[in-house]
């Protein structure tokens, strides 16, 4: 925000709780709301956030203080290890892929082991969402799969 924003404002804030990914987009939506700003969890985690033009640098203050307020617990913010890349690469090439597949989406083929875990986090990543884009699905049925499908099993942030 600083970069954006550089004569901003930004207020003392402090930590009210610490959250996980599944209650962080609705906990900063509630936050971004009761700051006097339009926002929604989508059901893909992510925060959808409706402003005008002429409140942009308020409603990314009030953004940037809930986002301290709420942060997200240390194990979704550091990377994976060795073994957590091993087991999201097992996940993602066997129940992942079942899933979508049973959903109507063409996956296509994994790289080895090695290259997912090269490419991991870079604009050459293997992921079966990538193919979510390509699939006839409407809008409705590819937020569905985001829950009956996820990208980020839960089990892969506990292996440490």
């Amino acid at each position: 925000m600083a970069a954006k924003y550089p004569d901003a404002e930004r207020p003392t804030v402090a930590v009210v709780r610490y959250v996980d990914r599944f209650e962080w987009a609705g906990t900063v939506a509630d936050c971004m709301t009761e700051s006097g700003f339009e926002a929604e969890a989508q059901p893909n985690g992510m925060l959808a956030v409706n402003e005008d033009a002429a409140q942009a640098m308020a409603s990314d203050v009030a953004q940037w203080s809930c986002m301290v307020m709420y942060p997200l617990e240390e194990k979704y913010t550091r990377p994976f290890d060795e073994a957590q890349l091993q087991a999201l690469y097992e996940y993602q090439t066997t129940t992942l892929t079942i899933c979508l597949q049973e959903a109507g989406v063409e996956v296509s083929a994994p790289p080895s082991l090695e290259v997912f875990e090269q490419t991991w986090q870079t604009n050459e990543q293997w992921s079966p969402y990538l193919d979510v884009a390509a699939s006839p699905l409407g809008m409705d049925q590819v937020n569905e799969l985001s829950t009956e499908c996820p990208e980020l099993p839960e089990h892969v942030y506990d292996l440490r």
